[in-house]
Formats: structure tokens, C-alpha cells, sequence
């Protein structure tokens, strides 16, 4: 159970991180 927690966990991290560079992509081409 631990190790599937610890993977959504992980999975929940990384959609996380590319939300915010998506986000920071969008910035900067609107902003440049």
C-alpha cells in the first residue's frame, strides 16, 4: 500500500512541475 501511495505521490510531484513550466512557458512567450 505504501508503494502505491508513494507513487501517486510521485505522479501528483511531477504533473505538478510541468503545470508550473507550462505556466512559466506561457508567461514568458506572452510577456517576449
Amino acid at each position: 500500500m505504501s508503494g502505491v501511495m508513494a507513487l501517486q505521490i510521485a505522479i501528483q510531484l511531477a504533473l505538478t512541475a510541468v503545470g508550473a513550466l507550462l505556466v512559466i512557458a506561457v508567461n514568458r512567450r506572452s510577456l517576449g
